[in-house]
């Protein structure tokens, strides 16, 4: 007999919050915490993407990006590719910083702080966010 599958942990939604950030910035487990909370959310592997406007299929997304120093994700994972392999994703991961409505620096911040942030920018702003933010 086979067991039966877990649900996915990130609900496909149109109006999902999308997460992209280069490899160990946190976008695995700041969506598993913004989905406990109730947000609509999932992670974008796009820094492994050949087409750097994946973000795009997501029209109506909240774009978040997530972004750490080099040495910051190099200690989070050490099997993680060296400067050639950053470099790239951050090559691939450049449009999509450039759309996303917030920018999170999570070098000095633990996961719940990114969380934290996260949420009370989802609270304040939801969707409806213009204007570009950068903490």
């Amino acid at each position: 007999m086979t067991a039966a599958r877990a649900a996915p942990a990130v609900r496909p939604a149109d109006d999902a919050i999308v997460v992209v950030g280069p490899c160990a910035a946190g976008k695995t487990t700041l969506v598993q915490r913004l989905v406990r909370a109730g947000v609509p959310a999932r992670a974008l592997a796009q820094e492994h993407s050949v087409v750097p406007t994946l973000f795009l299929r997501y029209p109506g997304a909240g774009l978040i990006y997530l972004t750490a120093d080099w040495t910051v994700l190099r200690r989070r994972r050490p099997t993680s590719g060296g400067q050639a392999q950053y470099a790239e994703e951050m090559r691939v991961l450049q449009a999509a910083r450039a759309a996303a409505a917030l920018v999170v620096h999570t070098d000095s911040r633990t996961p719940d702080a990114v969380a934290a942030l996260v949420l009370a920018w989802w609270q304040h702003h939801g969707l409806a966010a213009a204007a570009d933010a950068r903490v």
